[in-house]
């Protein structure tokens, strides 16, 4: 049963035909109802509080979206550190613009420095950006100047520059 070479031909025709015409239907009617719609600029809300530029970004027609938050010395708490997309680039309305806010001062978690030397202790505090307070003997089993105690239980988050005392064996 061989379908005649015409046939073939006329429903290979018609089978192009209207390939071309749902991809003439989505080219120029679907797509461009799709992708068109009004732009405007997106304001500078860097250096802004979080609450404000928020507001700032939904009274002009956009969705803001707060990504990350990091810590950075040049701004305080809640302010906004970077946009994306950048302030001045005109993008269709509704656009998701996202922010990284300043998170403030920087948490970190308490070393150990139990039966650490009083210098070894010293150079982990100074790295972990950490103060050397006041150091108390006390007697003890530990080797001398061993630390015994310190101030904060290891693990605790405590903010960058606090002053930790310990306690070391004599």
């Amino acid at each position: 049963m061989k379908m005649p070479i015409n046939k073939f031909w006329n429903k290979l025709l018609i089978l192009l035909a209207v390939f071309f015409a749902v991809l003439f239907l989505i080219d120029y009617v679907v797509l461009p109802y799709y992708v068109s719609g009004i732009e405007s600029k997106v304001p500078n809300v860097v250096g802004k509080n979080k609450d404000e530029a928020i507001k700032i970004l939904r009274d002009a027609n956009f969705n803001p979206i707060v990504q990350t938050s990091r810590f950075d010395q040049k701004y305080q708490k809640d302010q906004v550190i970077f946009q994306k997309p950048t302030a001045n680039v005109v993008v269709k309305e509704n656009r998701r613009i996202y922010l990284t806010v300043s998170g403030g001062e920087p948490i970190i978690k308490m070393p150990s420095l139990i039966s650490k030397t009083v210098r070894d202790a010293t150079v982990t505090l100074e790295r972990f950006g950490l103060v050397l307070g006041k150091i108390d003997s006390v007697e003890s089993e530990f080797h001398s100047n061993t630390i015994v105690e310190q101030q904060y239980l290891e693990g605790r988050e405590i903010a960058q520059g606090t002053t930790i005392n310990l306690k070391v064996s004599n």
